[in-house]
């Protein structure tokens, strides 16, 4: 096994584990998915999608998105707007390499759609 299949390994056992213990802790998938991805990012792959202060602030965002759209079952599920959030956060594109290149829309859409969308398909 190599160096980056054992990283990948551990961090999604820790996924698995803090899952558990998150959804029931912070009881919305959306909030507690989004948590669980960076806490897991984090300590086992040394992966820091956003700082532990930026993880609250959208920690509490994301707490809207819960039950579908606030809570009422209508929507897309939590833990797949979160899942899709973080994806979007990896190629860190702000307002101007948008703005410098409209083009780079590209790369976050095709993380989701790869790596999110295709498995539920």
């Amino acid at each position: 096994m190599s160096k980056n299949e054992s990283i990948k390994k551990r961090a999604i056992q820790k996924a698995r584990e803090l899952g558990k213990q998150y959804e029931s802790l912070y009881l919305g998938y959306s909030d507690s998915s989004f948590a669980v991805i960076c806490d897991a990012l984090r300590g086992k792959a040394g992966i820091e999608l956003v700082t532990p202060e930026e993880q609250d602030k959208i920690f509490a965002a994301r707490m809207g998105f819960q039950g579908g759209i606030g809570d009422l079952a209508r929507g897309s599920f939590g833990a797949f707007t979160s899942s899709c959030f973080c994806l979007s956060l990896v190629p860190c594109i702000g307002r101007k390499e948008w703005l410098a290149n409209k083009f780079t829309l590209i790369i976050p859409c095709a993380n989701v759609s790869d790596g999110i969308v295709d498995s539920f398909q």
